[in-house]
């Protein structure tokens, strides 16, 4: 083990990554619908809990969101 790496192993920055699969538009445009009610949805349990801070600025996050899904 000579400099302190293993015989054979990866080194480097993004020497170990996989090849990153493309979405279609549609996968994509699911995975920003999917968001933008998670938000929505956390955002209501924010306001049943007393938290209207964290509701609203979840309401802001779904609305940049939807708004990208409109363009």
């Amino acid at each position: 083990m000579a400099g302190g790496t293993i015989a054979g192993a990866a080194a480097g920055v993004g020497a170990t990554d996989v090849p990153r699969r493309r979405l279609s538009d549609g996968e994509a445009r699911a995975i920003v619908e999917g968001q933008v009610r998670e938000r929505q949805v956390a955002a209501d349990e924010y306001d049943r809990l007393g938290r209207p801070e964290s509701a609203e600025r979840l309401r802001r996050e779904a609305d940049v969101l939807a708004n990208h899904l409109g363009s």
